[in-house]
């Protein structure tokens, strides 16, 4: 009886034991959120004071992305070829430069990460959708593409390259169409190899709005509604063969879309 009536006691004590955790757990989110919505709510106050409203899709706190060091990596490089042209024979040009040739196409990639890719033999029919022709070449070699970001008289789309989902604001591809063929890709790419994360690096939103919010006051930014704000980056080819991802926050406005560099926080001409 002793041990029945014992386990009985350690067992209501774990469960109450277990209930006090779970009210600290909820407690914790509870002044989270409320931490959260204060936030908001004088971020929302200082922009409206600054003549500037918050659309209902701008989410105004978001975490930063980590900034990354990306280098170009040739297995890697021949392998995303193969997704693109096939079997295809490779030559080094010299000045980092390689060309690729196959019966699909002819591709020159370089260290800076630029590319051109010619598609020969009438190249590819782009079905009822120039972006699910444009998406799905560039799958084949595993880059993942944002957008499109740009359009000209309908024959040429633009987009930004995405690195772990995030996208690249000046990794721009253009895609060229004709008679319902896409025939070309040129622009630049990111490299396919991490060797440096630096998570925490870089401000969060909020931050980034503050030094908005500075912009607009002193008249370099003019707008009056905020639409969206999101995460990016912007890459720097500092030697060939490799890049800075830097991250960056994109404040879309009424007046036009608004960059702001998270480490520095400095405004960013794209």
């Amino acid at each position: 009886m002793e041990t029945k009536r014992l386990e009985r006691i350690i067992i209501i004590t774990l469960a109450l034991l277990n209930l006090f955790l779970l009210l600290v757990v909820l407690a914790d989110r509870a002044q989270d959120r409320s931490f959260r919505q204060d936030t908001v709510d004088s971020l929302t106050a200082l922009l409206e004071e600054a003549g500037v409203s918050v659309g209902p899709e701008a989410v105004l706190i978001q975490d930063c992305p980590a900034q990354c060091t990306v280098v170009r990596d040739r297995e890697l490089e021949e392998r995303r070829i193969q997704g693109l042209l096939g079997r295809h024979s490779s030559e080094d040009l010299g000045g980092s430069i390689w060309y690729y040739a196959s019966d699909t196409g002819q591709l020159r990639m370089r260290g800076t990460g630029e590319m051109d890719l010619l598609l020969t033999g009438g190249g590819i029919q782009r079905g009822h959708s120039q972006d699910r022709a444009a998406k799905g070449l560039l799958s084949r070699a595993g880059i993942a593409l944002y957008g499109p970001v740009g359009t000209e008289d309908g024959e040429t789309l633009e987009y930004c390259c995405k690195w772990n989902e995030v996208p690249v604001y000046n990794a721009v591809l253009s895609f060229d169409f004709s008679n319902s063929r896409l025939y070309m890709v040129s622009g630049s790419i990111v490299f396919n190899l991490e060797t440096e994360n630096e998570p925490g690096a870089g401000m969060n939103s909020v931050s980034a709005l503050v030094r908005f919010l500075e912009l607009v006051r002193s008249g370099a930014v003019v707008c009056s509604r905020i639409e969206t704000i999101s995460a990016g980056y912007v890459q720097n080819v500092a030697l060939s063969g490799e890049s800075v991802l830097t991250p960056v926050w994109c404040i879309a406005t009424d007046g036009g879309s608004c960059y702001i560099n998270a480490v520095t926080g400095g405004p960013v001409s794209l």
